[in-house]
């Protein structure tokens, strides 16, 4: 448990500073690890996420620290994605931001019912919540394989 809780993502505010930059940012795939709150069992997700930079853009390697940082607590996926949405908003300043989440969960596939099934979560923030046609290029972007 110490292990799982004392996780330390390393430095995660690597932002560099870009021009006339309006394009959208993914990352897809991101494979997490959490523990359920309610039942103390893990759940894994794929989080995918987007930003619309505002001046700064943020090292790669830095969604995947964030993902993780916010995973390595006692968590429900739903507060998961605006965990991640939150800081990345904190560490670029752009307040256009999407994150989804796929998650499978222990405490429905190994207790109770005990069958699969994925939760599919996500939070859109800025222009990704107000104009559609960002949204569905996100969706569109983070849905190919």
């Amino acid at each position: 448990w110490k292990e799982f809780m004392d996780y330390d993502a390393g430095k995660v505010e690597t932002a560099f500073e870009i021009e006339n930059s309006d394009e959208m940012v993914a990352v897809t795939h991101m494979k997490v690890s959490s523990l359920c709150e309610h039942h103390l069992l893990p759940f894994t997700s794929v989080v995918s996420v987007g930003y619309i930079p505002n001046g700064k853009v943020l090292g790669l390697s830095k969604f995947a620290r964030i993902a993780h940082e916010a995973a390595h607590k006692l968590q429900v996926q739903e507060r998961l994605v605006n965990d991640i949405a939150d800081r990345i908003q904190q560490v670029t300043g752009t307040t256009n931001v999407a994150v989804v989440a796929d998650g499978e969960h222990s405490c429905m596939t190994m207790r109770g019912i005990r069958t699969s099934g994925n939760m599919r979560t996500s939070v859109m923030r800025g222009q990704f919540r107000d104009e559609p046609e960002t949204r569905q290029e996100f969706l569109n972007l983070v849905t190919q394989h």
